[in-house]
């Protein structure tokens, strides 16, 4: 019993720390610019009421090292703008522009300890302020591992420099009087770290939340595969960055062969158990490849930066996992740029080569016609759409 809850325990560890799948990776890049131009605001809002208002405390030493973790910071802002803006986020970059926010505050206050300030380090409230921002957006990546991670690491820091304060001045001395920011009360600080813990607790369980939300409403009830809406925006922004990279997109229709016969003789319930079974043999491809159904008892398929030998290399591995089960699928694949220029194009560029593998004989690959080990399609005729086709 013990091992089986242990086991449980670590499956769901692992499921927790696995990266985001592709639903929410472009939200996650929004979110990213979007925290990048709260972070802007937040700096511009220190520079403005932080450190000019502090001044006479800081002293000139005190000022210098503050406006140099505050350029470093513009400076980290501008960079991390600029990346996102081009979209070339990724989920380590929310990691490091993430723990990079809390860490500039903490830097901040560490400059407050330097300069013998520690009653300013300890009881500033705009600066605890921040770090309760920066934990809040980590949600808007939509990644709950760097809300964890982000959170542990606030607690961890603010701890430190808190402990550290408490350990190395008397901080009720007079020679802190007149307390401008207050007496020093440990009390205070336990329930500032409670408060960090249940920022942490609230963005993860936001974020967990909306993934939950996210995957329901993008999924295809039936197979679990991504809606026939989700993956038109999805597939839409991998050709975005196909094209502005210069690099290739292959994509694959699949048809299931003389399905409407199959469910005639055994009942829909029995085909709507072989569309979830194909479903499940088509999510072995890799992770950043898009399986979608895309009608009935069609299904598509896009492979990033994948050519179009090796794409249809990929069909046939598939048909020939699926050809041993009750029923057979035929594929059409084509490639951008190859055989187009936009998605529209090339999708129907497959679904003309699908025809054509059904005309062909069925169970078979279709690609072009230059490519060796695909069925060589008999003409390229205009396509026919999924109800006008007989299968």
């Amino acid at each position: 019993m013990f091992h089986r809850s242990r086991r449980k325990l670590n499956k769901k560890w692992r499921e927790f720390w696995r990266a985001p799948d592709a639903l929410l990776a472009d939200q996650g890049g929004a979110g990213e610019l979007a925290v990048a131009r709260i972070r802007f605001l937040v700096i511009g809002t220190l520079f403005l009421f932080g450190f000019y208002e502090l001044g006479d405390k800081l002293g000139s030493s005190g000022r210098e090292m503050a406006l140099t973790a505050g350029v470093a910071a513009l400076i980290f802002a501008v960079t991390i703008y600029v990346v996102s803006r081009r979209g070339s986020y990724r989920s380590w970059l929310g990691f490091v522009s993430s723990i990079m926010d809390v860490t500039f505050v903490s830097i901040v206050l560490v400059v407050f300890l330097l300069i013998d300030q520690p009653h300013v380090a300890v009881n500033n409230r705009v600066m605890f302020a921040v770090y309760l921002v920066a934990i809040a957006a980590t949600s808007l990546r939509y990644d709950p591992r760097i809300c964890v991670l982000v959170g542990l690491v606030s607690i961890g820091q603010y701890a430190g420099i808190v402990a550290y304060a408490d350990t190395h001045w008397a901080l009720n001395s007079d020679q802190f009087a007149p307390f401008t920011d207050g007496t020093f009360a440990i009390s205070v600080h336990y329930e500032r770290l409670v408060l960090m813990g249940c920022a942490t607790a609230i963005s993860t369980m936001a974020v967990t939340r909306a993934q939950g939300l996210r995957w329901a409403s993008a999924r295809d009830p039936l197979t679990g595969l991504l809606s026939r809406g989700f993956f038109d925006e999805l597939a839409a922004a991998e050709v975005a960055r196909t094209k502005r990279y210069d690099r290739v997109l292959s994509v694959a229709m699949i048809d299931v062969d003389d399905f409407k016969g199959f469910n005639d003789q055994f009942g829909h319930a029995v085909g709507d158990e072989v569309l979830t079974l194909i479903a499940k043999m088509l999510q072995s491809t890799r992770k950043s490849d898009l399986v979608a159904r895309y009608g009935g008892e069609e299904f598509i398929i896009v492979f990033p930066e994948t050519p179009v030998e090796a794409a249809v290399h990929k069909a046939e591995q598939i048909r020939k996992v699926i050809e041993p089960s009750s029923v057979t699928v035929s594929i059409g694949v084509a490639a951008l740029p190859v055989d187009g220029s936009d998605l529209r194009t090339v999708i129907d560029r497959a679904d003309q080569r699908l025809y054509e593998a059904k005309r062909g004989g069925r169970n078979r690959v279709v690609g072009p016609p230059t490519v060796e080990g695909a069925a060589s399609p008999e003409s390229e005729e205009p396509s026919i759409s999924a109800s006008e086709r007989v299968s």
